[in-house]
């Protein structure tokens, strides 16, 4: 239950961190949404409450009665559906409701009081043992009301996770800043809080004054907060301890707090900017800038400016070859002030009226923000790109569809905007490194086009070596490197031994193939559709953010290491099990068409993580709710695909074509099955399951990586023992037999290892064909039907081919990221046929 205020914001700022949303509302709860869904754990948040709509279960209250306490008879509440049913009470300030609440069958009754607050707002509470069992919340508005609206609450929702404050209301979260490993943020109940990424309190410290909107600064284990009190303060990042507070904003204004409005910090060293205003949120009409410096236990002022007026409320650094600057947005334009607070404020661009949001730095070479107003007279509605100096260089027109006021900033990401407005959000494309700069001048070449450049010069002086070595033997220099190569490699080398041949192959492949694997291994931590950077700093990053032991990471550390190393490891460990798992199937039913799935185990994997994610199926309430559920279950489904094909395969006589048809049957089976749940089913996940089929590691975080990495690291190194053994099945099962091996027992435990490292491979990923087929073929035709060579061929080669993969998924479609399955055919397709052609004659099976 809540005031249903005339107009309700939600104007704070979330934090992303690792695979989560963290989205603070002014009801004093944050909302962990992930990334990956909406799926069962994301919630709905209108005006001020907590609506938090799911779907599983329903959420609604089935009737609401109403009347004054000095009337006798109730009247029903009108219903109005939204996410969930809502019923309006007409309330006028000072005057008290009797009400009856009937929900899930029960009857909550009590009385409702609408009376004046303090400080021009409206207070709304509940009374009553009945009805206080429902709710206890005492609201508190700051805006006209004229009805109560009156819903069932969200009885999944943690109430032990909301942040403790002065009444519910004013416990609202401020925007949140993430820094080593835990969110920082204010609440307009004027206690800063600290907490890990679980929700869990780190600490609480009172600072007394009000924050709605501004987020703190963290930098040098200290938070810097402003509030509304006219206060700054410097807390300890570990314990919340006050370090130091000055009071740097004095007006009169006492609507939102006591003397004023403290912007979102930003410290460069021991210096700290800041703009100030009165207080008056949107009504406001004086303001400042203020620098002052940290000295361990004190702030002092630096630099005090009233002259620029209001000014935006974030400070923005840029780092430049013209020195070190902080720039913002004022009355008197583009202004900006030397990062070390000498020299006063400069005005780079006077030009410049009408914008609230703050400039954003992209590259250390442009400052980009939108007006404030919509286009209209020949003017508004204008993303404009300036050079340091003020200059402006480029301008981009917001989309007439959504282009409305704005006070919010635009976010930059490579060559893409994103950008929002009061009339919606929209994502542009455009390249602002180019036709911006005046002359060309792009301030020198981006790192990989000096990679590029150096990986042609050298691979002309390679071949102009080749080209002379060639003359001077007096042959062609194709034919000449062709026969080096292969004397080299073991493939053309008649001198050697066939055993002696054989190893020089595996190692030439194990060389290529792990050059190739750790090439494509850098390139995913350092390329990604939001943000790139060079192979030398993303291993530079890597190294640093493993130095730090995950915490208190740069921005560039957090990409790397929290975001993309863990989605490399698993797309290696995935190409390596599929490789591994494919080989031995090939090898045990003895047919070359054979895949890791052709057991039934892709389908079951399918149908029960379809069923969980598209259905809510738990199986039958045993799992429950976490963020395992889908991987075990498609484990489970899995396995049990493989035991049902097993058993038809050995009830109908345990030969090679007994299994590769009963894990048709069994495939079809389950496919129906899976046909029928994604036809029939609405579910707003229906996408995400979708989604699974298709194969994609954008789930995998430090959570999970290692539940993948580990079983099938081991599983692949457990296969090469029984290598010898796999070459004997090929010799048929009467030859095999009559050396020793049993085969049925073989065969029924190689198919074991096999599917239980393919169920591994899909719990997490979902379904990712092709290289499990194709990987193992192309090892035979290089290396031939030896799987003392094959197999470690395959650990290599597949561990390439799904991180350049899931690299192309990533990065070809920006920002839409493509399914790993189909890149994987698309690499693979082109290889193998050329492979066949060359050497299908050689092809061994």
């Amino acid at each position: 239950m809540c005031p249903r205020p005339s107009v309700g914001y939600e104007t704070q700022t979330g934090a992303i961190a690792g695979n989560y949303y963290y989205w603070p509302v002014t009801n004093g709860h944050i909302l962990k949404v992930p990334l990956s869904g909406p799926g069962t754990e994301s919630y709905t948040v209108e005006i001020s409450s907590v609506l938090a709509s799911a779907s599983s279960g329903s959420l609604t209250v089935s009737a609401v009665e109403y009347k004054l306490s000095s009337e006798s008879s109730y009247v029903s509440a009108e219903k109005e559906e939204r996410d969930t049913d809502v019923f309006i009470i007409p309330a006028e300030i000072g005057s008290s409701y009797d009400i009856n609440v009937t929900s899930d069958g029960t009857v909550y009754s009590g009385t409702v009081t609408v009376d004046s607050a303090s400080k021009g707002g409206v207070s709304v509470s509940f009374d009553g043992d009945s009805l206080k069992s429902y709710t206890d919340s005492t609201v508190t508005a700051y805006s006209d009301v004229d009805s109560v609206y009156v819903m069932k609450k969200f009885a999944a929702f943690d109430s032990s996770r909301t942040i403790e404050g002065r009444s519910t209301y004013a416990t609202g979260v401020a925007s949140m800043t993430v820094w080593g490993g835990a969110l920082f943020f204010g609440t307009s109940s004027g206690y800063t809080y600290a907490m890990d990424f679980d929700l869990n309190v780190l600490w609480r410290t009172d600072t007394e004054g009000q924050n709605y909107y501004d987020c703190p600064s963290v930098s040098g284990g200290n938070v810097y907060l402003g509030n509304y009190n006219g206060q700054l303060y410097v807390l300890d990042a570990a314990t919340g301890d006050v370090k130091a507070s000055a009071d740097i904003a004095s007006y009169p204004s006492k609507v939102y707090g006591e003397g004023g409005r403290v912007c979102s910090p930003l410290a460069v060293g021991d210096l700290i900017f800041m703009s100030i205003s009165d207080g008056l949120g949107m009504n406001s009409t004086q303001g400042g800038l203020r620098v002052y410096r940290f000295g361990g236990s004190s702030l002092t002022e630096v630099l005090s400016d009233d002259s620029v007026g209001l000014s935006s409320t974030f400070m923005t650094y840029v780092d430049s070859e013209d020195g070190s600057w902080v720039y913002f947005l004022c009355d008197k334009g583009l202004c900006r002030v030397s990062a070390d607070g000498s020299g006063g404020t400069e005005t780079a661009d006077s030009d410049v009226s009408g914008i609230r949001g703050s400039p954003v730095n992209v590259g250390g070479k442009y400052l980009v923000y939108q007006d404030y107003a919509f286009s209209r007279n020949g003017s508004g509605g204008i993303i404009h790109v300036v050079s340091l100096d003020g200059k402006e260089v480029g301008s981009i027109s917001r989309p007439s569809d959504i282009d409305q006021w704005t006070m919010t900033s635009v976010l930059v990401c490579g060559s893409m905007i994103y950008i929002g407005t009061d009339g919606g959000f929209a994502v542009l494309k455009s390249d602002l490194t180019v036709g911006v700069s005046p002359g060309g001048d792009s301030g020198g070449l981006p790192g990989w086009v000096i990679w590029a450049a150096v990986a042609c010069i050298a691979l002309a002086a390679l071949a102009a070596a080749a080209i002379l070595l060639a003359r001077r033997a007096g042959k062609p220099p194709g034919k000449y490197l062709s026969e080096k190569l292969g004397a080299m490699s073991g493939f053309r080398n008649e001198a050697l031994s066939k055993t002696a041949a054989n190893k020089r192959r595996l190692l030439f492949v194990l060389v290529l193939g792990t050059a190739l694997a750790a090439a494509a291994f850098l390139c995913c931590l350092a390329f990604g559709p939001s943000h790139s950077m060079s192979l030398s700093e993303a291993a530079g990053n890597l190294i640093s953010a493993i130095d730090k032991g995950g915490k208190g990471l740069t921005n560039d550390e957090l990409y790397v290491y929290e975001s993309r190393l863990p989605r490399a490891i698993a797309a290696m460990a995935v190409g390596m099990g599929l490789s591994v798992a494919g080989c031995m199937y090939q090898a045990v039913i003895r047919n070359p068409l054979v895949d890791p799935y052709i057991m039934g185990v892709s389908s079951g994997a399918g149908t029960f993580a379809v069923a969980s994610i598209a259905s809510g199926f738990t199986l039958w309430g045993l799992l429950g709710n976490s963020d395992f559920m889908v991987p075990v279950l498609a484990v489970i489904g899995g396995l049990l695909a493989f035991g049902l094909t097993m058993l038809i395969a050995v009830l109908a006589g345990r030969t090679s074509t007994s299994y590769v048809l009963a894990g048709v049957v069994i495939g079809l089976a389950f496919s129906s099955i899976q046909t029928v749940i994604l036809t029939t089913s609405d579910s707003e996940d229906l996408q995400n399951a979708v989604s699974w089929l298709y194969g994609s590691f954008t789930s995998v975080d430090w959570d999970n990586v290692w539940l993948i990495f580990f079983p099938t690291v081991f599983m692949c190194a457990a296969s090469l023992l029984w290598a010898k053994e796999l070459n004997l099945v090929l010799l048929g099962d009467d030859n095999a037999q009559q050396m020793g091996l049993n085969v049925r027992r073989f065969d029924a435990g190689m198919l074991i290892l096999a599917s239980v490292l393919t169920s591994v491979c899909v719990a997490f990923v979902g379904i990712i064909g092709f290289v499990g087929m194709v990987v193992p073929h192309i090892c035979r035709m290089i290396l031939g039907s030896d799987h003392r060579l094959v197999l470690p061929a395959s650990i290599v080669l597949g561990a390439a081919m799904m991180l350049l993969a899931d690299l192309l998924a990533r990065m070809i479609m920006i920002p839409q990221e493509l399914p790993v399955g189909a890149i994987t055919t698309v690499i693979g397709v082109p290889l193998f046929a050329y492979l066949l052609i060359k050497r299908g004659k050689m092809y061994s099976g």
